[in-house]
């Protein structure tokens, strides 16, 4: 019996050592992952998607709210093509920010210090178009949880 004991030994050893390995190239994943949001958040495509949504959000779209769907048929029609461009980045970048969360995919803490205030920006001009979108649609988009407090509780919620 006391024979096996070394070899018992460098086993759990080694599952110990596995695992440590994993965790921490794990950890490194999350944190590259989370990095990439930030930076893809700040590339200059992203800028501009921000300035164009922003201004229409506050401009022509507050004037005249619509759905998504109806953003993307004035889009096939040959208007609004900017403003939904712009629209389709910001809420897509916020629905990849709730997946890569809900897959533990990111760090969350970390995220949320880069990303709560912009997403509490965001969220009130975004307000009209979720609205519109979940009430008048039978086709929901991907992005819908990105803008729903209960999916984006832990973004949004500024006191935790």
């Amino acid at each position: 019996m006391l024979s096996f004991l070394p070899l018992l030994a460098a086993v759990v050893g080694a599952l110990i050592g596995a695992s440590v390995t994993r965790y921490l190239n794990r950890r490194k994943e999350r944190f590259q992952a989370t990095l990439d949001l930030f930076n893809h958040y700040h590339s200059d495509e992203m800028q501009k998607s921000r300035r164009d949504a922003w201004k229409y959000l506050k401009g022509a779209y507050a004037q005249d709210p619509r759905s998504f769907s109806e953003l993307f048929s004035d889009r096939a029609e040959g208007a609004h093509v900017g403003q939904y461009y712009a629209l389709s980045n910001i809420l897509y970048f916020w629905y990849m920010v709730w997946m890569l969360n809900e897959e533990n995919e990111i760090i969350q803490p970390l995220a949320k210090k880069m990303f709560s205030y912009q997403y509490n920006q965001w969220r009130g001009p975004f307000e009209p178009l979720y609205r519109l979108t979940l009430d008048n649609e039978t086709d929901k988009p991907e992005w819908l949880p990105a803008m729903n407090d209960k999916e984006m509780k832990w973004l949004s919620d500024a006191s935790s």
